[in-house]
């Protein structure tokens, strides 16, 4: 399905798409794309040694 004219950022032509993630519009002339979907960002990990030991955690001190 096309939108015409409905890119926000060129005004161009967007076309809908689907994939495993979900669906998203994405202009054909200049690329833009917007998804239904919010952003998802991956879970924070540990830090850890080369070792495999957890690294400690240094907080540095707050300038008054």
């Amino acid at each position: 399905m096309f939108k015409l004219k409905g890119c926000p950022r060129c005004g161009g032509d967007l076309r809908e798409e689907r994939d495993k993630y979900g669906a998203y519009d994405i202009c054909l002339q200049c690329g833009f794309h917007q998804s239904d979907s919010p952003d998802v960002s991956p879970p924070v990990l540990p830090l850890v040694s080369r070792r495999g030991r957890p690294r400690k955690v240094v907080s540095e001190p707050v300038a008054n």
